[in-house]
């Protein structure tokens, strides 16, 4: 019976930690609903706040999942510090943008923006 709980716990762990990812994301749009439909310049902020909002959210919810149900430090959960890294930033910026622009030479036609 002892390790029959124990699997079940293990179990129970297991699903629980797969729907930090949703809970976190739907929680971060919950947050951004009283900005109600962003147009113009605030759409990009929008976006840019909940791509704030989202890991910071992701990432609180695995502290607390690790300290609380697993009773563990992140460090023993081989789950380091975030350190930011200046290359790494501006490979972020760069690399969407060189994909964009071998779209925008390479490729014959024309841009079309699409609204659903």
């Amino acid at each position: 019976m002892n390790k029959f709980l124990s699997a079940l716990l293990t179990i129970g762990k297991v699903f629980l930690a797969i729907l930090i990812i949703p809970i976190a994301q739907i929680l971060a749009e919950v947050v951004l609903i009283p900005f109600g439909e962003p147009q113009g310049i605030m759409k990009g902020i929008t976006y840019i706040l909940w791509g704030i909002l989202y890991p910071g959210l992701a990432i609180l919810f695995v502290w607390l999942f690790a300290k609380f149900i697993c009773k563990k430090k992140m460090s023993e959960m081989l789950i380091t510090k975030v350190r930011v890294k200046f290359k790494w930033v501006v490979a972020a910026f760069l690399l969407p943008l060189g994909v964009t622009a071998v779209y925008v030479i390479a490729v014959p036609g024309q841009i079309v923006k699409h609204t659903l």
